[in-house]
């Protein structure tokens, strides 16, 4: 079969269209061909089938925010500004690809059924960039002792959400209200390391807090002992 010029990339291009309006279930190979303006061969003179397709797509990103976080790891950066170029490395990919929250929150919805032991491994390697930024700034004194996963949650969930969501800001943005619903991605981004980085900072006086509550404790249980003993 003669292959027509870029149909790799126009089968792509289609597929993120179909997979972000109706989710991986939704979509079919029929329209992507159509919204490709091909044949449903050429769709499979690439790609084995429609979930190897569809895993195409999610690799892609996840390979390339895994590759960019790494070089950030690899940097010389302090770990507060790696934090917040980790943050930038996500929020750029997303800007590239404007389909990915509600891709991703399609998926989710449908259980994760898509994900292959692959792409999880690429998305770990994310996972595992941060919590390497984060070990580094624990033992440069830089961060407090967190939960990594929690944290990578915390950062990748509400980042995903605020885009995925523009169409409902945009929507009650309209309404009489006095708050801004229309805040762009700049500003929550802004936000968001802010946040970031008010609870990754080390508690002042923490040690001796910790030290006071032991003592109490230690107190407490003297206490307890020797009422026991009198009675």
């Amino acid at each position: 079969m003669k292959r027509p010029p870029d149909s790799r990339e126009a089968i792509l291009a289609a597929a993120v269209a179909e997979f972000a309006l109706h989710g991986f279930r939704g979509a079919t190979v029929d329209a992507i061909a159509r919204r490709a303006r091909l044949n449903k061969a050429m769709i499979y003179y690439h790609f084995d089938d429609k979930l190897a397709l569809y895993l195409e797509i999610l690799r892609g990103v996840f390979t390339a925010v895994r590759d960019r976080s790494a070089a950030i790891v690899a940097s010389t950066l302090p770990p507060p500004q790696k934090l917040v170029a980790f943050i930038d490395a996500f929020e750029a990919e997303a800007d590239k690809r404007p389909y990915l929250p509600r891709l991703m929150m399609l998926e989710i919805a449908d259980g994760a059924r898509h994900l292959d032991p692959p792409t999880l491994r690429v998305m770990l390697g994310i996972f595992q960039n941060l919590r390497a930024i984060l070990e580094e700034g624990r033992a440069a004194g830089a961060f407090r002792p967190v939960n990594p996963v929690v944290t990578y949650f915390s950062i990748v969930g509400p980042m995903m959400f605020f885009r995925a969501a523009a169409p409902v800001r945009a929507l009650v943005s309209r309404l009489d209200i006095e708050e801004d619903f229309g805040m762009d991605t700049a500003a929550f981004s802004k936000h968001l390391k802010e946040a970031a980085l008010q609870t990754l900072a080390p508690s002042v006086g923490a040690p001796a807090g910790a030290a006071r509550l032991r003592a109490a404790r230690a107190r407490g249980k003297r206490r307890a002992t020797q009422t026991g003993d009198r009675t």
